[in-house]
């Protein structure tokens, strides 16, 4: 049955391509990053070569998770003091609004963007308290997270409904119900989208870990942050508590996951502007370098 899924979930995003194309500046930022001889300088005049993915970004880099005390950003600071992965990963949440922008209805019936923004600064806050160095990198996978459920809607939204009309009383969990009246599943559709986007395999692996986070060794930490954070979102089939073995296995409590919870309903309305691609570059976000440092 597995294998069937990954089947259809492939048939599935090659008939979506068209409607789901990232746009190319992502893989000429991810061609800098993995030539051994790409450098920062590179990567900064690449971003200024792309003035709207760089206003997208300054914009997110100027909102409260990175500027807590109001930080002047420019291409070149944000380059050279956070490092060139992080800004591809960042510059993917800032592209992913056109590369879903055909699929508005599919957007709104799955409540995406909502969705995804609380899965994403649940993913972050959880990594900062486990000390994980990758926190921008959970994000960005946090924010993806609901991808496969919006394709889904997109294909299929007959059946979407009746998975999420099942859902609340049925003795299945969400990946089961969808296999049995879709064919495959949101996880498995996620996953094969980001194969076809070509994004950096711990992000897809770590997703693709959702359902059994032990069993996605190297990324099984990762993986179980991300199902705490569904846990914490409330994503769609996800047990409000999320299993003490998952807590154990990245040491945290529920204690600190309250903290969690009351950190990101704070930051929702920004983010959700942020990373839906409808708010403005903040007046503090410059492209002029500076000296004044950030706690990222």
């Amino acid at each position: 049955m597995a294998e069937t899924a990954q089947v259809r979930a492939t048939d599935l995003v090659e008939r979506c391509s068209a409607e789901l194309a990232l746009p190319p500046d992502y893989a000429a930022l991810r061609r800098i990053l993995e030539d051994p001889h790409g450098t920062a300088l590179q990567m900064s005049r690449a971003l200024d070569l792309r003035p709207q993915l760089a206003t997208r970004l300054l914009a997110l880099l100027s909102g409260p998770l990175h500027s807590p005390t109001g930080e002047h950003w420019s291409i070149e600071r944000a380059v050279n003091r956070l490092g060139m992965q992080r800004l591809v990963d960042l510059s993917l949440l800032c592209l992913l609004p056109l590369a879903l922008e055909r699929l508005d209805s599919a957007l709104h019936h799955c409540d995406f963007w909502p969705l995804s923004v609380r899965c994403g600064l649940a993913a972050r806050a959880i990594a900062a308290i486990c000390r994980c160095p990758e926190r921008d990198r959970l994000m960005c996978a946090g924010c993806l997270m609901p991808l496969g459920m919006a394709l889904l809607w997109h294909a299929n939204p007959r059946a979407s409904r009746r998975v999420a009309r099942a859902l609340p009383t049925a003795d299945d969990s969400l990946v089961a119900l969808q296999r049995k009246k879709m064919g495959t599943d949101h996880i498995t559709v996620t996953c094969a989208l980001l194969g076809q986007w070509q994004v950096p395999a711990p992000i897809k692996r770590a997703l693709a870990g959702l359902a059994a986070p032990t069993a996605a060794v190297p990324y099984h930490l990762e993986a179980a942050i991300l199902q705490v954070a569904a846990s914490v979102a409330g994503f769609p089939g996800a047990p409000p508590a999320p299993a003490i073995a998952i807590l154990d296995l990245i040491g945290l409590g529920n204690v600190a996951l309250a903290g969690v919870t009351t950190e990101s309903a704070g930051l929702r309305p920004i983010y959700q502007l942020l990373l839906s691609g409808r708010a403005a570059v903040p007046g503090h976000a410059t492209a002029l370098p500076t000296d004044s440092q950030s706690d990222t």
